[in-house]
């Protein structure tokens, strides 16, 4: 790729005493001579041994254009001076003593400007390495991104194809069923946008996954007794269900355990993203010896739970917040403390279930899994589009040190 830099070099130095028949020259000036130059440079981008791209200098050449000098009432005057028959005296300098110090001048600095942008580059790539990084996803996950093949440049944009891997515990975390290369369709997202990522299906379906092999999707319930506003206590229980009166005459603090019966799916269509569970419900209470007692179970109507999935972008992470999609039925799975009137438990159980399941989903997608960036490069003003099996961020970016 051939990039092309104006430059324009500024030097101080004195003019010689010359003596002219049409600029009367006699006291030596300060002589301020600016040299347009350009550079031209080849600088092909490379996918690098370790995964990271890698910018690099196959050419460059330094083009320089004719010398100007300042006057002293900071007014440019052409390398020959001012036109002949100017009645205005203006310092000047002979043409003879600048071709010499222009030539003098190319010479010092044809090849220390290439080598300079040379420099630039290595520190660039330097700053490109931090592409490949592990970002925290949470205490025992992250995520690590690495380019799969060359980035492909075009005069409009450079497109680069990256590989996002999730690991637990240093583990990678791996789906069941092979996947589908993602190319990112072409005209998507925001059009002028600085950046358009493509996330695809596999990535949500890593995620989740990861989330469920970490246990962290798993949920205890928690009533306390001391609240004024506990409604997750053997005593409301009771009032529902007579044999947990009967085993519990006192108050006693009830837990429900939520655990899911398969990994969660997140579906993604056209403006839509949906987020199904499958939970099942543990009732326990006390038992004498400080263990828990199962008291009954319960699963949901139609064996799932329908979420609304909202996205944002956050700096560089990409979080999301989950809403419940119509109402969650709960019906008895099993039970220890006899008949169960499911229509009377149910909103005291829907009561005690459904916020606080929200809850921890929301502080779970909360903390966001980091888009690929390097290091003080951040999202602004994102824009969150949704497809049919993938999403797209357009964004523009911007630099903080």
């Amino acid at each position: 790729m051939w990039g092309l830099a104006s430059v324009n070099v500024g030097l101080l130095g004195h003019s010689a005493t010359v003596a002219q028949d049409w600029c009367p020259c006699s006291v030596p000036e300060p002589l301020h001579l600016m040299l347009p130059m350009a550079l031209l440079a080849d600088t092909p981008v490379s996918q690098g041994s370790i995964g990271t791209p890698v910018v690099s200098i196959s050419g460059c050449f330094s083009l320089f254009d004719k010398a100007i000098v300042l006057d002293g009432h900071n007014r440019w005057v052409p390398v020959g001076g001012w036109a002949a028959g100017s009645q205005t005296l203006r310092p000047c300098t002979a043409p003879a003593l600048l071709a010499p110090l222009q030539n003098h001048i190319k010479a010092v600095l044809q090849n220390k400007l290439c080598l300079r942008i040379s420099n630039l580059v290595q520190g660039f790539n330097v700053h490109l390495g931090t592409l490949i990084g592990l970002s925290p996803i949470g205490p025992e996950s992250q995520v690590h991104y690495s380019m799969i093949d060359t980035p492909t440049i075009t005069n409009d944009y450079i497109s680069l194809n990256i590989n996002a891997v999730l690991f637990l515990l240093s583990r990678p975390i791996v789906l069941p069923v092979d996947t589908t290369p993602f190319v990112l369709p072409q005209h998507v997202g925001t059009r002028g946008a600085m950046a358009t990522v493509g996330l695809s299906q596999d990535l949500f379906d890593s995620a989740i996954l990861l989330l469920q092999k970490a246990g962290a999707l798993n949920l205890d319930i928690t009533g306390q007794l001391k609240s004024d506003y506990n409604l997750l206590n053997t005593s409301m229980l009771g009032q529902l269900i007579p044999e947990v009166g009967r085993q519990f005459p006192e108050p006693m603090p009830l837990v429900l355990k939520v655990r899911l019966g398969a990994t969660p799916t997140v579906t993604l269509r056209t403006n839509n993203a949906t987020l199904r569970l499958q939970p099942f419900v543990e009732v326990l209470a006390p038992a004498s010896n400080s263990a828990f007692q199962s008291l009954f179970s319960l699963d949901v109507v139609g064996e799932v739970v329908n979420l609304s999935l909202q996205l944002s972008v956050s700096k560089v992470r990409l979080r999301g917040t989950t809403s419940v999609l119509g109402n969650v039925q709960l019906t008895v799975a099993s039970s220890n403390v006899g008949f169960i009137d499911t229509d009377h438990v149910q909103p005291l159980m829907g009561a005690v279930f459904e916020k606080p399941l929200l809850d921890h989903l929301n502080a779970l997608l909360g903390m966001g899994v980091a888009l690929p960036h390097v290091v003080n490069l951040q999202y602004v003003t994102p824009e969150i589009f949704v497809y049919e099996g993938y999403i797209v961020v357009s964004s523009r970016l911007l630099y903080q040190r």
